[in-house]
């Protein structure tokens, strides 16, 4: 079980923002509209991704049926991740 970093490096990187899961979430927008404008880190509760890091998604209007971002994502490829939907299942710490 690998543990991703919450960095904003990997922030910048992470694609769970263009990803078919919660690209309709109100919930996610919502929450990205509030840390736009944020310099320093944003708590890991105020970013709608970095799943893989920081665990399932606090909100409740994704599309976890929907196709997942995860295997094209460079956060993914750096750590060697081999799962999918953090955002449904946990962290890559929490999950196999």
């Amino acid at each position: 079980m690998a543990k991703v970093d919450y960095t904003k490096n990997n922030i910048d990187h992470c694609l769970c923002g263009k990803c078919p899961v919660q690209i309709n979430s109100k919930c996610a927008h919502d929450m990205y509209n509030n840390i736009k404008d944020i310099q320093s880190l944003p708590k890991p509760e105020q970013v709608p991704g970095i799943y893989c890091s920081s665990g399932r998604a606090t909100c409740n209007d994704l599309q976890v049926v929907q196709n997942c971002l995860c295997p094209g994502c460079l956060v993914w490829a750096d750590y060697s991740l081999a799962s999918n939907h953090y955002c449904a299942r946990g962290s890559a710490a929490q999950t196999r």
